[in-house]
């Protein structure tokens, strides 16, 4: 009599599928560069609105010391980025963390992770999506003085996006990169006039520890919220499967990545807190701070600073809906979703 074969023992992971399989779908091998997939991660991070959304309440539990909140957050990050890419450059997989932890944990592992993070990630581009109708509208609203229904401008972008998305990843990553580079443009060009604009008063202040309100207490508040800034930085992960020699390059756009984006974010929160002259309370009472510091020098870097916002959006749109749909295909291509 043939010995049974456990069920778990032809796992769905990295190929191994359930029943017979008489083609398995490919990705598009090779498209992508490494600059493709360094643009498309840090366009998933979308470092404006990230930065709009978080650094007030980083700064109000934080203090002026709030920058340093974003050093330790770098440090963890870059932790967690040495293992993602370590794992991608022993198995480069569309899976991303799917993949890593079917083949440590097994598949029920595997199934678990899947569908824990095809939710979260839904979630998270849910909201983005809805931030980009909405901040639009805002920006209509104040510039041109007429109102649109943020409903109907996200239905708009989400049309331009899948679009985007349909035409391929060279095309989409492109785009995602275009919006990117833009958006960084404006940030680093009002961080600089600001910091010029109030060169009277620069000082090392900001990374003194000392000057972190409530100590570990307001360190420990505020460390969470800097890490919340770095979300999308696993993106270039998940599009292993299309990049040109993807044990090197995606290891380089990981470190690139969060290097870039740490030291642009502590640069954006040193040039707000300066431009607010220290004044914590004023900085974490604003809307937006970076963009109430950009109102105080001109009404053109303003209006910069807002395109920026919107820009962020459609990046992060384009590129994170590149890394979930990889995701999820890969999983259901491997068996473990239907």
């Amino acid at each position: 009599m043939d010995k049974q074969e456990n069920p778990l023992s032809s796992a769905p992971i990295e190929g191994k599928t359930f029943g017979p399989v008489i083609e398995v779908p490919r990705l598009e091998r090779g498209a992508l560069k490494l600059v493709d997939i360094a643009t498309s991660t840090m366009a998933n991070i979308a470092p404006a609105m990230s930065f709009y959304f978080s650094f007030a309440l980083i700064a109000a539990v934080a203090g002026v010391g709030s920058p340093l909140t974003i050093v330790m957050a770098i440090v963890a990050i870059a932790l967690l980025g040495n293992t993602l890419a370590e794992f991608s450059r022993s198995i480069p997989s569309t899976g991303s963390f799917i993949t890593f932890i079917g083949k440590t944990f097994g598949p029920i592992m595997a199934v678990t992770t899947t569908i824990v993070v095809s939710i979260g990630y839904i979630i998270a581009m849910s909201s983005v999506i809805d931030i980009s109708g909405g901040w639009t509208q805002i920006i209509i609203q104040k510039y041109f003085g007429f109102n649109i229904p943020w409903q109907l401008l996200t239905f708009v972008f989400v049309v331009i996006v899948f679009f985007l998305l349909v035409r391929g990843v060279h095309l989409s990553t492109q785009w995602a990169g275009y919006f990117f580079l833009l958006e960084m443009i404006v940030l680093v060009l009002v961080s600089v006039v600001a910091l010029v604009a109030n060169a009277g008063h620069l000082s090392l202040a900001p990374f003194n520890p000392a000057n972190i309100s409530g100590g570990l207490a307001g360190f420990g508040l505020g460390f969470p919220v800097a890490v919340y800034m770095f979300i999308g930085w696993e993106n270039s992960a998940a599009l292993a499967e299309e990049t040109d020699d993807p044990r090197r390059n995606v290891p380089k756009a990981i470190y690139a990545s969060i290097l870039l984006m740490g030291l642009s974010y502590l640069l954006f929160a040193y040039s707000t807190i300066v431009a607010f002259n220290y004044n914590v309370n004023a900085l974490s009472q604003a809307q937006v701070p970076f963009i109430t510091a950009a109102e105080k020098i001109s009404g053109v870097l303003a209006l910069f600073a807002y395109i920026a916002g919107f820009t962020s959006t459609m990046s992060a749109m384009i590129a994170g809906s590149n890394s979930q749909a990889r995701l999820i295909f890969n999983a259901a291509r491997e068996g473990l979703l239907p």
